[in-house]
């Protein structure tokens, strides 16, 4: 097989969780073959954690509906706490709820923690404020939808 072909990168988790660095090309539609992977390295996963934060970040990801059967009692627990917590109402406050447990979980699985992402915008020289106004807006963003 010749070098004629196109070589593509990628970078993403395997199923171990890992962030992995993988140059492959396409020899068919529906055939690839790796030319090599390699855990990615530091510059690779913030340009990746900074990526993977600008696209939560974006307000025109697509939505489904989902139906779910919650205890009355939950949803009443949850229409007296919503208001407490600034919230219009408690779809709303569920949907906060489920980001603050997925966020934990991501954070947790993915090996890329939100501490170690904010430390090396610091580095990057990204200032405090902006910091906290891109995390402030991620939380308001997750708990809109």
């Amino acid at each position: 097989m010749g070098n004629d072909k196109a070589r593509h990168a990628a970078i993403g988790f395997d199923l171990a969780g890992c962030l992995l660095y993988v140059v492959h090309i396409e020899i068919e539609e529906s055939y690839i073959r790796i030319i090599f992977a390699r855990r990615a390295e530091s510059k690779e996963e913030f340009d990746y954690a900074l990526w993977s934060l600008k696209k939560r970040l974006k307000n025109d990801r697509p939505m489904t509906s989902i139906t779910l059967c919650i205890p009355v009692d939950v949803v009443e627990s949850m229409k007296e706490i919503a208001p407490h917590k600034g919230f219009s109402g408690y779809q709303t406050l569920l949907k906060s709820y489920t980001s603050e447990g997925l966020r934990k979980d991501e954070e947790r699985y993915s090996g890329m923690s939100t501490t170690r992402l904010i430390e090396a915008l610091k580095k990057h020289g990204v200032s405090e404020a902006i910091i906290e106004e891109a995390t402030r807006d991620l939380t308001e963003s997750a708990t809109i939808e």
